[in-house]
């Protein structure tokens, strides 16, 4: 009964939504903290005084969604300048390209969520991911002003020592019935609004709602898409090329 009474909450909430069919979410992002704790961990000083200064710089990174009734993208890297030489600039350079790896498309038309990747610049390269299969949970918490949601999932990866799985945790807002979310997360009944995904964690500062918005479209005509496997395989590939070419 319970559960029932749950389901209707947000079906009701989600009717409820604005006139406005889009808008521009604002996240932070920072490192998991028991990630971070691991990390730190370790012995050699070279690896701590990275973890250190790469937390430090991700404060100053912003990302963004845009989103409409159909279409969503989260491609837009807001962040304070970048030094342009030094060790420090270097550190900015790191942490934008950790917080930033490439842009993300969704499409009422499509299910899943289609991602460019920043690193194969030689193929126009669309990675297609799934969506992760989410337990809507009753616990709520208050985000700003927005009323959220708790859902949470497992999310297979893998490493060289074979795969593992990274529990997921997402706050979606129902009165923004919108299936978008940062990075590759989405698939919920509403907006997420934070989320720890075990290593980063995403929490929206600024959410601006408004009739129109322009959003790019994912570039599939032009592009070669994969599956999520295969963008592995071809990760592996790409690490042992360049292992053969240092080697050599």
């Amino acid at each position: 009964m319970r559960k029932l009474l749950y389901c209707f909450l947000i079906l009701f909430v989600s009717y409820g939504y604005s006139q406005q069919n889009g808008g521009e979410v604002i996240y932070s992002i920072s490192q998991n903290t028991t990630f971070a704790k691991n990390l730190q961990k370790e012995k050699r000083s070279s690896t701590k005084s990275l973890i250190a200064g790469l937390n430090e710089n991700l404060k100053e990174i912003k990302l963004s969604l845009v989103f409409g009734a159909d279409n969503s993208a989260f491609y837009t890297l807001k962040s304070a300048p970048m030094a342009s030489s030094g060790y420090q600039g270097t550190m900015q350079d790191f942490a934008k390209n950790i917080a930033h790896s490439g842009d993300y498309y969704r499409s009422a038309n499509n299910g899943g969520v289609f991602y460019r990747p920043n690193s194969f610049s030689d193929v126009d390269l669309i990675v297609h991911y799934q969506d992760l299969e989410w337990e809507l949970v009753y616990e709520q918490k208050k985000i700003g002003k927005y009323n959220c949601y708790k859902a949470k999932a497992e999310m297979v990866l893998e490493n060289n020592k074979g795969p593992f799985i990274r529990n997921v945790i997402a706050w979606y807002c129902p009165d923004i019935p919108v299936s978008y979310g940062p990075s590759r997360f989405g698939g919920l009944p509403g907006l997420i609004l934070e989320l720890d995904e075990g290593e980063f964690h995403y929490k929206a500062i600024n959410v601006l709602l408004k009739d129109k918005v322009k959003i790019p479209n994912v570039p599939l005509e032009k592009s070669k898409v994969v599956s999520d496997e295969e963008y592995r395989q071809l990760i592996l590939e790409k690490i042992g090329e360049t292992r053969e070419l240092f080697s050599n």
